[in-house]
């Protein structure tokens, strides 16, 4: 990864509910040349609206050529290892 550029831009799109805009999170641009388009939130606070912005987000970066992820949380053993070595 070179560099992770915070909420890139916004974008506007249209769906069945009339317009909507969203801000991903993060662009990361990869030392391959390739872009990974991220959005940050918790699972339990992914509501249906969310979903809506994170599929146009998806849509958007697959015409790019883009990676997209949505990261929901830590692994499990990430979790367990931080307890580790905080205790």
């Amino acid at each position: 990864m070179i560099e992770v550029l915070p909420q890139p831009f916004t974008l506007s799109f249209e769906h069945v509910d009339g317009h909507a805009g969203h801000t991903p999170d993060f662009l990361a641009v990869m030392g391959d040349g390739g872009y990974w388009l991220l959005d940050v939130r918790p699972a339990g606070l992914i509501g249906e609206m969310d979903a809506v912005k994170f599929a146009a987000s998806r849509e958007a970066a697959a015409a790019c050529g883009w990676r997209y992820s949505v990261i929901t949380g830590w692994r499990p053993h990430v979790v367990s290892g931080l307890d580790a070595l905080s205790a």
